[in-house]
């Protein structure tokens, strides 16, 4: 075997039989480590992202059994701050690993966006798709409609309108809309 293999098997069975002094142990190789292998982004490929989720769960435990053990040793000495610093960093590594483990597994929360958070379907279009059919009262959101079907789609040359009323200011940007894309109404 060589020096540098030796040398890593050295250094984990050392951490194992928590040997380490506890500082090392619980900054370094505890919180330190369990941080950068949060770092690891969710992978598209279930077969890959759960042999990553078992190998986080196996430096987990090699982790806490070396921790525990170090922390041990410092209780026998009745340093009881480092028994408890020990423990509440077991515990924020667990709920780190069980986060980042559901974050690989299930993979990212989706995008908010303002489509996303649409209540109400976009007004309809005629069948050549150059017209668009505004009903209802005049708000906000009928310029942010007409704006995004205007960005969907290029034919857009009418709009047409039917409206009982509504919000002054919003009817005004709705106009500016309208003038600024050029579409006859």
């Amino acid at each position: 075997m060589s020096v540098i293999a030796e040398n890593i098997k050295r250094f984990i069975l050392r951490q194992w039989r928590g040997e380490y002094i506890a500082i090392f142990t619980t900054l370094g190789l505890l919180l330190s480590v369990r941080l950068l292998i949060g770092l690891i982004p969710f992978i598209d490929n279930k077969p890959v992202s759960s042999l990553v989720v078992a190998a986080s769960l196996a430096v987990l435990i090699w982790q806490i059994v070396g921790n525990w053990r170090c922390i041990e040793k410092s209780l026998k000495s009745g340093d009881m701050a480092i028994y408890w610093g020990g423990l509440a960093a077991i515990i924020t590594a667990i709920v780190l690993t069980l986060l980042h483990t559901i974050d690989l597994l299930i993979g990212p929360s989706p995008k908010i966006t303002m489509e996303s958070l649409r209540t109400k379907p976009l007004p309809s279009i005629s069948e050549d798709g150059r017209t668009v059919y505004l009903k209802g009262t005049f708000d906000f959101d009928l310029n942010s409609d007409l704006l995004t079907l205007i960005k969907q789609n290029k034919s857009i040359t009418t709009v047409e309108l039917e409206s009982n009323g509504g919000l002054i200011y919003a009817a005004r940007a709705l106009a500016f809309s309208i003038e600024k894309n050029q579409l006859n109404t």
